[in-house]
């Protein structure tokens, strides 16, 4: 059971606190500069609290923390939507692994049963720390008895008063209507506020109160991590040299292999047609009446889809085979080894296959994140290669986490929508055809792209971008000047520069 708080006061004050602040910052405002505020505010919160109570965190895990702070920055930084939806659920998840490994073993060491566990026992306990929190605050105030004790007969005597208040001011309000209009002025309540705003802010700050009060107990409350134990033997003892088979190995490895071996077949099969018709070059036209671009520009998704199913299974048969004899376990790990070459082989045909349909159809969103996702898939397959050799699993589980915390930050350097301007741009002058009204559609990332580009189209299309880019002026400086400082952005900031030149 984890161990009551030397003062959870300080827990639940800054939690509201922080709720407030959140309401100010976030409530009816677009996201920007505020989110890495509110998030280095509940770090250093948290951190504050950790030294007043004596319970350190882990220091390998205190980067959680930083690469939070990391992402939220950027969203103050970048304004496409799905970008930003993805950079705050990496803050979001960040911070809740942060707290269920706060004085817990290194994440890198954990495997994906003992993380999910963890995440979810975290989640649990942040729902209802905060109930006990407040119940251990109360047993902890000291309560002025005397005080209170003297205060008791003036309230038993406003309580008492009351029936006898109504009585006669009823029969006085009916025995004379001037008396009962003043009555009826004084008692009528002028609130000087907005009823439902107010509990609108209210519901606000005490929910991010509570959760921000739950993180903080939960983080606070873990058992510290034991120390690891030595693996060297006693003198005298004796120790085995190979582990047992862990329990939910049990798929025997000639099972696995026969599986491993006829889905290699399949996907050889395959890259022999690609190297043929499609690296090769050969005539599609003769075989499937397709000509050789439309053969090109379709079934990436469906590749794609392959390559995600193909690691899934991989992964899975690392798990559950057993595989104890050296033997066996290179038989194994060379079957995989072939499916990971093929299945990368097949992801650099859906690459090329995407690379040729945005040539022929510009480039957009979904084609930019499908295309940068292959990358960051085939580091991945790389990755559960090396994990697999070296027989650590969860060296693939802690590289493939960092690894998309990597490509994620790198899609915010890249910034999809100004990549966008710039590829379509290119290829109209290539001679491609321009979806201006597209373009216009982007978010205030691709303006200052937009505006560099702006004397480089026909004039239809420059129209269109001008009228588009005064629109979005228009709108941000409207919620700028509504919303305030919290909601300004990099982003924003840059794309009324750009619409006002």
């Amino acid at each position: 059971m984890p161990s009551q708080l030397r003062s959870p006061n300080r827990v639940l004050l800054l939690a509201l606190l922080l709720g407030i602040g959140a309401d100010y910052l976030f409530n009816g405002r677009w996201v920007g500069v505020s989110a890495p505020m509110f998030v280095a505010a509940g770090l250093l919160a948290l951190g504050w609290l950790s030294v007043s109570e004596g319970r350190a965190p882990t220091r390998a895990n205190r980067w959680l923390g930083g690469a939070a702070l990391l992402f939220a920055g950027l969203i103050a930084v970048r304004d496409e939507p799905l970008l930003v939806v993805l950079d705050g659920v990496a803050v979001a998840g960040l911070l809740l692994l942060y707290v269920a490994n706060y004085r817990g073993a290194s994440v890198a060491r954990l495997s994906v049963l003992q993380s999910a566990e963890n995440l979810f026992k975290a989640s649990w306990n942040i729902g209802i720390s905060p109930a006990p929190l407040a119940a251990q605050t109360w047993r902890s105030v000291s309560i002025q008895r005397v005080q209170f004790r003297a205060a008791l007969p003036v309230v038993r005597g406003f309580a008492l008063a009351v029936p006898a208040l109504l009585v006669f001011g009823g029969l006085l309000m009916a025995a004379d209507s001037v008396f009962a209009s003043y009555v009826v002025d004084t008692l009528t309540i002028r609130l000087p506020f907005n009823v439902a705003s107010s509990i609108n802010h209210a519901v606000v700050v005490l929910l991010i109160a509570w959760l921000c009060a739950g993180g903080m107990a939960v983080a606070l409350n873990a058992p510290a991590a034991a120390a690891a134990a030595s693996p060297l033997p006693a003198e005298g003892d004796t120790q085995r040299l190979v582990a047992p088979e862990p329990a939910w190995r049990m798929l025997g490895w000639v099972e696995a292999l026969t599986m491993l071996v006829l889905i290699d077949v399949l996907f050889g099969s395959f890259m022999l047609i690609q190297g043929a018709y499609f690296f090769g070059g050969l005539d599609t036209l003769a075989r499937t009446n397709m000509t050789y671009a439309d053969y090109a520009r379709r079934g990436f998704f469906e590749l794609l889809v392959v390559a995600c199913l193909a690691l899934l299974l991989l992964w899975t048969l690392a798990l559950v085979t057993r595989r104890g004899k050296p033997r066996e376990f290179s038989i194994f790990n060379a079957a995989s080894g072939v499916m990971v070459v093929l299945v990368i082989g097949m992801l650099v045909s859906a690459f090329q296959r995407m690379w040729l349909y945005e040539e022929a159809y510009s480039f957009t969103r979904l084609r930019i994140y499908t295309h940068s996702f292959m990358i960051w898939l085939a580091v991945v397959l790389v990755l559960f290669l090396v994990a697999l050799l070296r027989d650590q699993l969860k060296l693939f589980v802690f590289g493939s986490f960092v690894s998309a915390l990597v490509y994620l930050a790198l899609l915010n350097i890249a910034s999809p929508d100004a990549l966008i301007v710039r590829a379509n741009i290119a290829r109209y002058h290539a001679g491609g055809d321009l979806d201006a009204d597209y373009l216009a559609s982007l978010s205030a990332d691709a303006t200052p792209a937009l505006n560099a580009a702006i004397g480089d189209v026909d004039d239809t299309s420059r129209v269109i971008i001008r009228n588009r880019m005064q629109q979005q002026h228009a709108v941000i400086s409207a919620a700028l000047a509504e919303q305030g400082w919290p909601a300004w952005s990099v982003a924003r900031a840059r794309a009324l520069a750009a619409a006002g030149q």
